[in-house]
């Protein structure tokens, strides 16, 4: 039996930075970026499909509210190498410090 490979995708063709434009950019009531379609269907699918089921501890629970999840904590689950790698890109200083240079390129 043949060993199998692991393909991981290179961190620009995970980033929601991919098909940004100076049109997704507004700077009213706030400087903000709207990228519809940010990522390929393909890719948002086998994203989606990835995801980790997570409950929270009962004391967490809140019922048709918001719940917050720190990536760290998801970080330390077992997740799909796609999953870990889209998640660790778009939470890591790098992506941040660029994403705002961009907006700040736009807005000033």
């Amino acid at each position: 039996m043949a060993d199998s490979v692991l393909v991981v995708p290179h961190v620009d063709e995970i980033s929601i930075r991919q098909n940004l434009r100076s049109d997704h950019v507004f700077s009213s009531p706030w400087p903000h970026i709207i990228i519809p379609d940010a990522l390929p269907k393909h890719l948002y699918n086998e994203i989606l499909s990835s995801l980790p089921s997570f409950r929270p501890e009962k004391s967490l629970e809140v019922e048709h509210g918001r719940f917050d999840i720190a990536a760290s904590q998801l970080l330390d689950d077992e997740l799909s190498p796609l999953f870990r790698n889209f998640l660790e890109f778009h939470t890591s200083a790098e992506f941040f410090y660029n994403l705002l240079m961009y907006l700040n390129a736009y807005h000033s």
